[in-house]
């Protein structure tokens, strides 16, 4: 269970104060950055050391730290960390870790140590019902047949070139995690039925490969993670894995690009790309992206109502399909029409402080540190299961879009609702039949 004392941990006080004070230097003379890259990782580090005895917070945090980590190479070194330049300068990538910063600083003051290991099944209310398992995978199996269609990576000569479509332009191949959450908790474990679960996936994760995409299975894998190895996996297996893990990921983000890299020799195998006077991966592209929302705020090219609009859209976006929304108003098209090039995702930091400045980074931090803190102690189901997608999903919600954190999460919430009301109507029926 986690420790439920109201009073904040000294050391997480004294880790703000001290990154509120390099903050202020740093505004002051950019060159206190790299000092504030410091204690921006101490406070990081301090997240890893809290959540130590759960596996999949653990994971969560890496990643956070990767987001850091690349950054060394520029304040340090001045290594360029995108192929985009506009926004690329000491300025503009110090305004950028002082948001971000804020964030990580709110969010460990909040965050609460985790004490003990736990089954993460025990949160569910494990059933043995055949009826909900069938129609369970029957979705399972018409989301990964439907869901997306078109070339693979391969055909096309690499992701970007390859022509794909969604099911009815409906972005609905992720909520396959929903689904096979309720296959798990309708299966009562049954290992005939864990391994259909699992045969099934397995095609999942490939056809979402072959299709260019490495976040949907990275997330399937996290949910698999979460259920079934993160409470019982040795520390010496568990690093093993994860750099394993990163290093395939890392690697099959390059092959994805141009897949006939695999025909050059040794070369592919160059741990992580290094070596290179422009490191451009999804962790540097994410913070320049994160860099230009920010920079387009202090040009006032968007400008307040830009971002009302923008962030009302947004909302909006909770409860309509995308293809719905202007999408002049979401902040990577827009700033595109503006002539600024980069790429996908942006930091939730950044993010929400271009919707609602400061005050947004500050109450992002809390909300998601609050739900964590639920989540040893919480009896609740419902509550339970839109943590375990906020943990299955924060590569999402972290690196590209809060809208995961808030759909496809909640989404699996009013599922979960909706499946035990209908259960409970069956079972009624069923009563009276016999009776």
């Amino acid at each position: 269970m986690l420790i439920t004392k109201n009073k904040f941990n000294k050391l997480d006080i004294i880790t703000l104060l001290l990154n509120i004070l390099l903050i202020i230097l740093s505004l002051y003379n950019t060159s206190f950055s790299k000092y504030l890259l410091l204690a921006t990782s101490w406070t990081n580090v301090i997240l890893l050391y809290k959540s130590r005895n759960q596996k999949s917070f653990f994971i969560m945090f890496i990643f956070w730290f990767t987001y850091i980590l690349y950054l060394y190479n520029y304040f340090f070194f001045g290594t360029q960390l995108s192929v985009y330049e506009i926004y690329q300068n000491d300025y503009n990538f110090t305004l950028t870790l002082i948001v971000h910063s804020i964030f990580l600083g709110i969010f460990n003051l909040y965050f609460k140590t985790i004490k003990y290991k736990e089954d993460i099944k025990n949160k569910i209310r494990i059933k043995d019902n055949s009826l909900f398992f069938l129609g369970s995978i029957l979705i399972m199996v018409f989301i990964i047949i439907f869901g997306k269609a078109g070339e693979n990576i391969f055909s096309a000569g690499g992701y970007g070139k390859n022509t794909v479509s969604n099911f009815l332009n409906l972005a609905i191949y992720e909520y396959y995690y929903i689904f096979f959450l309720l296959a798990i908790k309708y299966s009562k474990l049954k290992k005939d039925r864990l391994i259909i679960i699992f045969l099934i996936s397995f095609f999942y994760i490939i056809k979402n490969l072959l299709f260019g995409g490495r976040v949907e299975s990275l997330q399937l894998l996290l949910l698999i993670f979460l259920l079934f190895m993160s409470f019982k996996i040795s520390n010496k297996l568990f690093f093993f894995g994860a750099i394993i893990g990163y290093y395939f990921f890392d690697l099959f983000g390059r092959i994805r690009g141009n897949p006939s890299i695999i025909f050059e020799g040794l070369n592919i195998l160059n741990p992580f790309n290094l070596n290179r006077t422009i490191i451009s991966n999804n962790q540097t592209d994410v913070f320049y992206n994160s860099t230009a929302f920010i920079g387009l705020v202090n040009d006032n090219l968007f400008d307040l109502e830009f971002r009302i609009k923008s962030f009302l859209y947004f909302i909006l976006g909770l409860f309509v399909p995308s293809k719905y929304i202007p999408q002049e108003y979401t902040l990577w098209t827009a700033g595109r029409n503006l002539g600024v090039n980069y790429g996908g995702g942006g930091l939730i930091s950044s993010i929400t402080y271009t919707w609602l400045g400061v005050f947004g980074v500050i109450l992002i931090a809390i909300f998601f540190a609050k739900i964590f803190n639920k989540f040893n102690h919480s009896k609740n189901e419902y509550v339970n299961i839109y943590i375990i997608m906020l943990l299955t999903t924060f590569p999402r919600w972290f690196a590209y879009s809060p809208i995961t954190a808030f759909k496809l999460s909640v989404y699996s919430v009013v599922i979960f609702w909706i499946v035990d009301k209908l259960e409970e109507v069956f079972s009624k029926k069923k009563s009276s039949f016999y009776n």
